[in-house]
């Protein structure tokens, strides 16, 4: 009888697992995510989305007046979120609550199509093992919002089989949502529908209708708004950013195929094989990590970096969960079976890795010292300068100091290969001209600020005395100089 029980209690579809998925992720808080809730210096681009999002709140036009390189929708939603409360850490709750919520609902979804709770339980914990779910679920960027606005795309767009005018209407607006938070996503859309074409022609024509209508109710008011300034700082400003150099592209790419290929590989077997069987639904869940999968071009390119890949970390470990639980029951191809058992042990050795670095990567991605470090900086600020006085620094410490930078100059990455050129812009030019003639008290300088700084006058900082510099063990290229004027 109590063995009977036990086998009841823990079955693929028992409430065992609904409870003790939650009891994970509560443990997984108190042990681990609770301490990332804090006022922390990860990445430079988070301090740009963060103050940009702070100037619309200043009532300054987005575009027009400052510059912002990615679509509208996270700086709308970051400056909305401010207006709801002075406290700098609601941005955090916000984002811990988008990465909560996006876990809960995988859970459910994945159960609704695969009718095993042990899988769904498996799948989500396991993605938030990953080193970018890791570091990449508390900051403020594009990749956080896509995770969410994804989820929410496939609970409400699936099943294929049930579809309605409503059903495609609210889709749609998630898919736009997902094209204006990053345009990144542009091969997972172009797939999308790819999908749709080849399995249902009238679905296809049906959803690529209420897409580009929404689509072009988005960019008609986004470009009525922000006029042509939206376009330039969004797209063809990046035709200046050069190709990365090999020497550091080549490894990253490797390292990541290394981690991550032979979840891919899984994935997209498996989703051939349900493509096969006319399961359509679970094949489009084990594809999405595989739509993104074309993304790795960019990171041959400046300013785009591997954590694009943070927003299906949720959906890699799908196949090799389902492999586990399900193995006995698919009949594979001699090639297929061959690549699957491959790909299979390959993710073992890498999930051994995973968690064997847990305890450091987590350690890195909340460290005392490190929190200690951007307290101190953002101290310095407010003790070296006068209420409103402009500043030069990462846009990071001017949001969390409240200090304005000057011109809001906050992007030296682009601004730094804009020198380079012989582009005239005139946002740019303002900006230039007032980096200039009228140079700031203090500096907090990176790479990225002297690049530019030394760009415009070789000898910017001879007016200068260095106080002190600052580094992260989360990020050890991060090293900030702290420069005062001499009197």
């Amino acid at each position: 009888m109590f063995f009977n029980f036990k086998k009841k209690v823990i079955s693929k579809n028992s409430y065992f697992w609904n409870l003790a998925f939650f009891l994970i992720l509560i443990f997984l808080f108190l042990k681990y995510w609770k301490n990332q809730l804090v006022i922390n210096y990860i990445d430079y681009g988070e301090g740009s989305y963060l103050y940009e999002s702070f100037l619309i709140n200043k009532n300054l036009l987005l575009y027009r007046n400052f510059f912002a390189p990615q679509p509208p929708i996270i700086y709308l939603i970051g400056g909305f979120i401010l207006k709801l409360s002075n406290n700098p850490l609601i941005i955090k709750y916000f984002l811990f609550f988008l990465f909560v919520s996006s876990n809960i609902l995988s859970f459910y979804i994945f159960n609704i199509f695969f009718k095993n709770k042990k899988l769904s339980f498996l799948t989500v914990i396991i993605s938030t093992f990953f080193t970018n779910t890791i570091y990449w679920w508390p900051t403020f960027t594009g990749e956080t919002f896509l995770r969410f606005f994804l989820v929410l795309f496939l609970f409400f767009f699936l099943p294929f089989e049930k579809n309605s005018k409503k059903k495609l209407f609210i889709t749609s607006f998630f898919l736009n949502l997902i094209i204006f938070t990053k345009f990144t996503a542009i091969f997972f859309i172009v797939f999308t529908f790819l999908f749709l074409l080849i399995i249902d022609k009238r679905l296809f024509f049906s959803f690529i209708k209420y897409f580009v209508i929404l689509f072009l109710i988005f960019f008609g008011f986004f470009l009525f708004i922000f006029g042509k300034d939206f376009l330039y700082q969004t797209i063809f400003i990046r035709k200046i950013l050069p190709i990365k150099s090999l020497s550091f592209s080549i490894p990253s790419a490797t390292l990541f195929l290394i981690k991550f290929l032979p979840f891919y590989l899984l994935n997209f077997v498996l989703a051939i094989i349900f493509f096969k069987k006319k399961q359509y639904s679970q094949s489009f869940l084990f594809f999405i990590s595989c739509f993104w999968f074309p993304l790795i071009i960019f990171n041959f390119f400046e300013g785009t970096y591997l954590y694009i890949f943070y927003p299906v970390e949720l959906f890699l470990p799908l196949g090799f969960s389902f492999l586990i639980f399900n193995f006995k029951k698919i009949n594979f191809t001699i090639f297929s079976k061959l690549v699957i058992l491959i790909s299979f042990f390959w993710s073992i050795l890498v999930l051994i890795y995973q968690l064997q670095v847990l305890e450091s990567n987590y350690f890195l991605a909340s460290n005392y010292l490190d929190q200690m470090t951007t307290q101190k900086i953002i101290k310095i600020i407010k003790d070296k300068t006068k209420k409103n006085e402009t500043i030069i620094a990462p846009p990071f410490f001017a949001f969390f100091s409240s200090q304005p930078l000057i011109d809001n100059f906050h992007d030296p990455f682009i601004f730094y290969y804009y020198l380079l050129t012989k582009n005239r812009y005139q946002l740019f030019e303002k900006t230039l001209n007032l980096i200039k003639k009228k140079k700031p008290k203090l500096i907090i300088a990176d790479w990225r600020i002297k690049n530019v700084l030394s760009l415009i006058d070789k000898n910017y900082f001879f007016e200068y005395k260095k106080i002190n510099s600052f580094y992260f063990l989360n990020n050890k290229d991060e090293i900030l100089e702290i420069y005062i004027k001499n009197h």
